[in-house]
């Protein structure tokens, strides 16, 4: 892991439909299945800290991420 590099734009994002992201947006990409393992751990600790937080008001969507962290072997 290249520990000299911080946060850069490195993706460009459009949503699933082709259109355009908004411009004003701040978006941050995560790699659950990195083959690094310090960024897959990280962004699965992320993804369980989303979901959790989440739960309240979209408990499907919680559950949704929490499988998805389950398939890829937990943190």
């Amino acid at each position: 892991m290249d520990n000299t590099v911080g946060l850069k734009a490195k993706y460009r994002i459009l949503k699933a439909n082709g259109r355009p992201t908004d411009p004003d947006g701040l978006y941050f990409v995560l790699k659950a299945n990195s083959k690094d393992k310090d960024h897959a751990r990280a962004s699965r600790r992320a993804l369980i800290a989303y979901a959790e937080e989440i739960k309240p008001v979209n408990e499907l969507l919680h559950n949704d991420l929490m499988n998805m962290v389950t398939q890829l072997g937990g943190v």
